[in-house]
C-alpha cells in the first residue's frame, strides 16, 4: 500500500512539472550548454562532441548505402 502511495504521489509530482515546463516553454529547460559547461569538464565535452560527430558520420554512411542498395535493386 505505501508503494501505492509513492507511485501516486511520484506521478502526481511528474504532471506537476510537465505542466510547468509547459506553461515556461523553453526558458524550463535552460541552457543546455551552459549546463554542460558546469557538469563536464573540457575533455568528456569533447569526446562526447567526437562522438556524436562518429554518429552522425555512421548514419549518412548507412543512408548512403540504402540509397545505393536501392538504384541497384531498380538496375537488375
Amino acid at each position: 500500500m505505501l508503494r501505492c502511495r509513492r507511485y501516486a504521489k511520484a506521478i502526481r509530482q511528474a504532471k506537476a512539472n510537465l505542466a510547468d515546463a509547459r506553461k515556461r516553454g523553453e526558458e524550463a529547460l535552460g541552457d543546455w550548454q551552459e549546463l554542460a559547461r558546469e557538469l563536464f569538464t573540457p575533455e568528456e565535452r569533447s569526446e562526447a562532441k567526437t562522438e556524436a560527430i562518429r554518429m552522425f558520420e555512421q548514419a549518412e554512411a548507412r543512408e548512403e548505402r540504402r540509397k545505393t542498395g536501392r538504384r541497384k535493386r531498380r538496375i537488375a
